[in-house]
């Protein structure tokens, strides 16, 4: 079961969070050290989703690692701005009808260098907001 905390002046929502390609990141623990990676996301059925090749976001997915996904807007001008958190697993996508509606949801990989074939879920537990 997904919980959703809000903490900020009055409003329950940070608009834009789950918008496609938006710049994210996705933290985990794995071999006695911390990695955080910069990904773009998309969200699809409640699934944070994104896509990896083969290396360390890869191999936590396969050990089914609980990860933290953090993705935030800010405005300088305004001195306003919005975080959200993710708390949950991460898996492989295996081939399944959502596999194929992921493919159809319009992420675009950052650059086209490096091959990322595998489509990866974050299955929420805790999903937590502050607007600032």
């Amino acid at each position: 079961m997904t919980t959703l905390a809000w903490r900020s002046s009055g409003t329950r929502s940070a608009s834009g969070w789950q918008a496609p390609n938006r710049s994210a990141r996705i933290a985990f623990a794995e071999g006695g050290d911390i990695h955080v990676f910069p990904v773009n996301h998309c969200v699809l059925d409640g699934l944070v989703a994104f896509r990896t090749g083969d290396g360390t976001k890869l191999g936590a997915a396969v050990e089914g690692s609980v990860v933290a996904f953090e993705v935030d807007r800010y405005d300088a001008d305004r001195r306003t701005g919005w975080s959200v958190l993710v708390k949950g697993r991460v898996e492989v996508v295996p081939e399944s009808t959502l596999l194929l509606r992921l493919r159809t949801a319009g992420l675009q990989t950052w650059r086209n260098r490096m091959p990322r074939p595998e489509w990866l879920v974050i299955r929420p537990d805790i999903v937590t907001g502050r607007r600032l």
